[in-house]
């Protein structure tokens, strides 16, 4: 996790390793909560993502309204 950390340039607490279901026919309820706290970490990830977007851009169009 350190190692992808460094060279990807991101915080190590946004590095979560999840397992490749790919050859699982039963699940494992270890494995699905790490998977489900990423997707959730995720998630987070993008509505702050969007919110921060959103408030630029509320800022850009009441920057034009004060210009006009």
């Amino acid at each position: 996790m350190q190692e992808v950390s460094t060279r990807v340039g991101v915080p190590l607490s946004c590095v979560v390793p999840v397992k490749n279901y790919s050859g699982e026919l039963e699940l494992d309820l270890s494995c699905d909560i790490l998977l489900l706290s990423a997707i959730i970490q995720m998630l987070r990830f993008v509505d702050n993502y969007f919110d921060e977007l959103s408030d630029r851009l509320s800022s850009i169009g009441s920057n034009d309204l004060k210009s006009a």
